[in-house]
Parts: structure tokens; sequence; C-alpha cells
């Protein structure tokens, strides 16, 4: 939110406090329902994705954790300051002169913008990319040192300053904001992504859900961003950011799997035991079932082994975890008593993170048959390993699968 506001409360997702006078000290409960509100639910949120994590076992849900965790924090700064201002020294200051940078809530606001960032790019790629990662701290770097330079000055730097025929807002808030805005578009175009790389109508249904609360967000952001340029009217963001908290947790708690709902193409799967080094399961994932992949696809174990030789004779502790060829990336993942071989046409953290929940189900599900492996895989409770693997890698939940077990007999 822009500060422009003096005598008033630190400003964040809850709109401006001018209600709140500070001489007469009188609390405006209109400002304070909505931060108990965020505090409350966002806490009974973190419970619940803890729970439901440690019953799945979907390790992934951690991300979600942290980024409720972050909101609860706002919120209980928020509530905590509308309650205490009176009371303790560092509350009670005037936004229009205060850097954001020694602003608790903007601080714990800019926290979770981190958090969804961080998210984000978990889901798009296995590695930081150079560009947005740098777009980032250059947002960051340019706050603080505009911080830095109020502090130094006695005065604030104010957009108008900066932008012709701006508002007189903090400049510090207008980078805050378009920082804010570039974060939430990105989250939106990821959700964008995992669209097209998913059939499931069951999984497409709530990713629209969660692409219209973003953007609904994102549209905030936007309104929040244009009122430094133009004299328009504040908006409440708890309205906004309501729905988004809301969609994100429902949908998150009803399908804990969709965590793994990564905007990538996966072609192959292989597990093979660690023992006898016989595959126990392979699957191609392609609507041509002309493809030579299948044919192609059980040889490219032979990969992993030749480089790991050369590692081991480079005396080199290095555990192979992703090769690079021509058509993609193979990663590679171990578990008890099986590895997993996975082509896919890039890398990205969540779907290395499912390769491994994978496995662990997989061996918990199946592995009294895999201890007398004869060649075939029974059913358990309903179960088959293509089941298994559509619960576990959700983009290919309504693809068609061509395994191992359609030659099983």
């Amino acid at each position: 939110m822009v500060w422009r506001i003096s005598n008033s409360l630190p400003l964040s997702l809850y709109g401006t406090m001018s209600e709140i006078d500070l001489m007469s000290h009188q609390l405006d409960a209109g400002h304070l329902l909505p931060a108990m509100i965020m505090t409350i639910l966002t806490l009974t949120i973190v419970i619940l994705l803890y729970t439901r994590r440690k019953r799945t076992g979907i390790k992934a849900l951690t991300w979600l954790i942290y980024l409720f965790a972050s909101l609860f924090l706002l919120g209980a700064l928020e509530t905590f300051t509308l309650i205490a201002h009176d009371y303790i020294f560092f509350l009670n200051f005037d936004d229009s002169t205060t850097p954001l940078i020694i602003n608790p809530i903007r601080l714990a606001n800019l926290v979770t913008i981190i958090i969804i960032f961080l998210f984000t790019e978990s889901i798009m790629s296995a590695t930081t990319n150079s560009w947005r990662f740098g777009t980032m701290i250059v947002f960051l770097t340019s706050i603080s040192l505009v911080g830095l330079i109020d502090l130094a000055l006695g005065y604030r730097l104010t957009t108008d300053m900066m932008i012709p025929f701006a508002n007189p807002t903090g400049f510090d808030e207008f980078l805050f904001d378009s920082l804010q805005l570039y974060v939430v578009g990105y989250l939106g175009y990821m959700f964008y992504q995992q669209t097209l790389h998913t059939t499931s109508n069951q999984y497409l249904k709530y990713v629209y859900f969660l692409r219209f609360a973003t953007l609904l967000y994102t549209l905030a952001m936007l309104y929040e961003f244009l009122e430094h340029l133009a004299p328009i009217r504040d908006i409440n963001a708890f309205v906004s950011v309501l729905p988004t908290i809301i969609l994100l947790a429902y949908t998150y708690l009803k399908y804990p799997n969709m965590i793994y709902l990564v905007p990538t193409d996966v072609k192959f799967l292989q597990l093979i035991s660690v023992d006898s080094g016989v595959p126990v399961y392979v699957a191609e994932f392609d609507e041509d079932e002309n493809s030579m992949e299948f044919l192609v696809g059980p040889g490219l174990s032979s990969i992993r082994n030749m480089l790991e030789e050369l590692l081991k004779e480079q005396n080199n502790p290095f555990h192979l975890k992703s090769f690079a060829y021509s058509s993609g990336y193979l990663l590679f993942e171990e578990g008890s008593g099986l590895f997993a071989l996975l082509q896919t046409d890039r890398l990205s953290t969540i779907l290395l993170n499912s390769l491994k929940y994978f496995i662990s189900e997989f061996e918990l599900l199946f592995g009294p048959q895999l201890k007398s492996y004869k060649g075939k895989l029974e059913e358990v409770d309903g179960m088959s390993p293509d089941d298994l693997l559509r619960k576990c890698i959700p983009m290919i939940h309504s693809r068609s699968i061509i395994s191992s077990l359609d030659n099983q007999s």
C-alpha cells in the first residue's frame, strides 16, 4: 500500500490506517478485525498443512508451510501493532517519514514476497534462473539503498523526485510495489504454464481457480503500483488477497499431490532394482504408441552406470543426479532398494522431489512383491504402479501410459 497519511500506523495488507489517532489513542476495529482474521486463518492453515505433510509424506508442502507462516507473522505483527502502538515506542511512528527497511510489518511482507518467488522458482526450474534472480537482487538492493539514503537524509525520497508527474509517495514503496507486481505476475505465469502441461480435468479445474485468484491479486498489485503514478483512490488489499489465500490453501489441502504439478513434459521413467539391476517398472508417456522412445528408453540406464564409472576413476565423490543431452535431461534418483531414471524436457526442483516421492511410495506399496519379484506386479488395494505414478507425478494424470505392465502376463 502507498503511505501517504501522516500520524498513521504502518500500512500493509489491510488498507490505510488514518482512522487510528495516535494522539487520542482511538483504535479502529475495522482494521483490527481483518488483521485478526488473517492471523487466525493463516495459523489454522499452517497447522493443517503440517498435519497433511506428516500424514502423506509430501515434503514439498514445506514451501506452503513457510508461505502461510510468513503470512501469519505478517498478520500477527499487524494485530500487535494496532493494539500495542501506544505502549511500545518503536511501533509509534509516522509512516510518511519512516523508511520501509525499518518497518517490521513491511519487512515481514517482504519475506512473504521472497518465499513466493523461491516457491515459484522451485517449480519452474531446478536451478535459479540468473535473470529472474538478478532482477530480485536489483529490487532488494535498490529498496535497501533508498532506505539507507532516507535515514541518512532524515527524510524520504519520494516518487515524484524520480519520475515526473508522479505522486509524492515514498520511492522505496514504489520499488516495493513494483517488486510485488513482478513476483505475483511470475506466480501467475507459473500457474498458466501448469495449465498447458496437464490434461487432467480434476487438476486443471483447480489450476484455473488458482489462476483466477492470482489474477485478482495481480490486478490489486497493479492498482497499488498505479497509486504512485496517478491520483486514484486507495483500496483495501485484504479483500484482494483473501480469495488467493483461501483458494491456495483449499486446493493444496484437498489435493496435496498438486504441489508436484510441474510445467514440464515427462517422456520416460524406469525403476531398476539396486541389487539385481533388473527393471521392475518401465513407463513411457506419449500419445503416439508408434514412438520409438519406449524401445530406446530401457537402454538409457546404461548412461548412469557409464558416467558414474568415469567419476569413480577420477576419484570424484559426486553422485549423479541429472544428465543433459540433446533432447532434454535424464534425472536419476535412488531409494532404499530401487533407483529411478526419468527423461524430461527440462529440470525442476519440484519434479526431482516428486520422483523421490514416487520411489518411496512405490517401495512402501510394492515392497513385499519386490523381494520375490518374478516379472509381474499385482495391484495393492486397487492401486497399480500406473495409478501410483499418476498420483505422484500429476502432470501425467490423464495421459496414455505405455508401461511394462502392458507386456506382463
